[in-house]
């Protein structure tokens, strides 16, 4: 008992104190990988530095793609070129990436289509939990949370339960 709340406690520390990461001058990289050669030394390079982010595990005949973090891109790129195997930079601002893909609605137009009796979710911004109850003082009216998308490859779990409560909103 005593260990499982050790445990408990130092996990919250830790939640506490973890800052989100950020990808400040990463890149990524993506190959055509032709034959088993090259497939092998995408993997040897893989293997030299383990803070590459393989996202697709390199296979003859397919696309691979590495993330790359910023301290490692000229030793990689060299390394590449050495060895004869041509890649094209993906990306090269991951982190513009992430943060288009966590903007948020402005406070104003999700106001205006509150008023408007639109819909507040628009499925193509982030929205914190504030946002979709309002104030999020939920114990003057019943409130239904739905959990879906829990799992990363879960895809059609978030899109059913959208249309779901769409189609099931009290006016």
């Amino acid at each position: 008992m005593m260990s499982a709340t050790f445990s408990l406690v130092l996990s919250l520390v830790a939640l506490c104190t973890a800052q989100q990461a950020t990808f400040e001058g990463y890149e990524l990289l993506s190959f055509d990988v032709k034959d088993a050669r090259e497939a092998n030394h995408l993997r040897e390079l893989g293997e030299q530095y383990p803070e590459l982010d393989f996202w697709l595990e390199p296979v003859p005949g397919r696309r691979s793609n590495v993330l790359v973090p910023p301290p490692l891109l000229s030793e990689v790129k060299s390394r590449l070129v050495v060895r004869g195997l041509p890649y094209q930079v993906a990306a090269d601002d991951v982190q513009a990436i992430v943060d288009a893909g966590t903007a948020r609605t402005p406070v104003d137009e999700a106001e205006r289509k509150r008023a408007t009796g639109g819909y507040i979710i628009d499925h193509t911004n982030y929205h914190n939990y504030t946002q979709i109850t309002g104030d999020g003082n939920t114990s003057d009216r019943p409130a239904i949370v739905i959990e879906a998308g829990i799992h990363a490859r879960e895809w059609i779990s978030p899109a059913a339960n959208l249309y779901f409560l769409e189609k099931t909103k009290i006016k």
